[in-house]
């Protein structure tokens, strides 16, 4: 593959995959969000068509890719600063596909559903849950072109967004704000995220990912509060909600 100065000068973490006649290249350029582009190989010659954002958190690194018998699924590094005794961790295991328009897919694997626990609804009867390992899906079938839909994290004192703006195709995580290219805003919109205590992963519509991490104000014991804003909290909106099982103990899990 012919490299490109734009795309840094060092590719780390390369991975190819194979779906049918088409090839996806991921690459972690150094300094820069990782990055994938579809394309055919042949004779032992890649051409990419258009390099696209894999996830847009500027933490999000050093992607490697494995198969099972369901097809590829891949993790990343997060550059979490950590406590000094260590730092970064991985992200959530992730499965990459193409659809039937042959577009990239990524998706939290299916497994991660054995850490589902305690299960609530969100709605006009119920505005909020307390937690600091929650997964949320939020869906929504019609936003208007202003339209804005998400949820807020709260810890007592900071608020710390997690926001699609449909007009701006933007999605602000927390302290982050990143342009979704491949946001389709005709189709049915959603947002699922997975919080685990100071790391964030947001999936929108499964063609977008966004990971990141903040630092919350929270004592030993104490929780975040979650809620719905803009239109998902409209007088008809639901989200799911599951309180997470955790594997390892934390002094302040719930």
């Amino acid at each position: 593959v012919q490299g490109d100065k734009s795309l840094s000068h060092t590719w780390e973490c390369p991975n190819m995959l194979k779906f049918g006649n088409t090839h996806v290249l991921v690459i972690a350029p150094m300094g820069q969000k990782v990055i994938y582009a579809e394309g055919r190989l042949a004779d032992y010659r890649f051409k990419p068509k258009q390099w696209q954002t894999l996830d847009h958190g500027k933490d999000f690194y050093a992607t490697n890719t494995y198969q099972n018998d369901e097809g590829y699924k891949f993790l990343g590094w997060l550059d979490v600063p950590g406590n000094g005794s260590w730092r970064g961790c991985m992200s959530l295991p992730r499965s990459i596909e193409l659809d039937i328009d042959q577009q990239v897919v990524i998706k939290p694997i299916h497994q991660l559903k054995a850490l589902r626990g305690e299960h609530i609804t969100l709605n006009k009867e119920q505005l909020s849950v307390d937690g600091n390992r929650l997964e949320i899906i939020l869906n929504i079938d019609a936003v208007g072109p202003d339209g804005k839909f998400g949820v807020m994290l709260e810890d007592g004192t900071n608020s710390y967004p997690i926001l699609l703006d449909v007009s701006r195709k933007t999605l602000t995580c927390i302290n982050e704000e990143a342009s979704l290219e491949k946001l389709n805003t005709v189709s049915k919109l959603c947002l699922h995220i997975f919080i685990d205590h100071s790391v964030v992963e947001v999936f929108i519509n499964y063609h977008d990912a966004m990971t990141t991490w903040f630092r919350p104000n929270l004592k030993p014991g104490e929780s975040l509060r979650l809620r719905p804003v803009g239109e998902a909290n409209s007088k008809e909106f639901e989200v799911d909600v599951w309180k997470l099982k955790g594997k390892f103990s934390h002094p302040s899990s719930s």
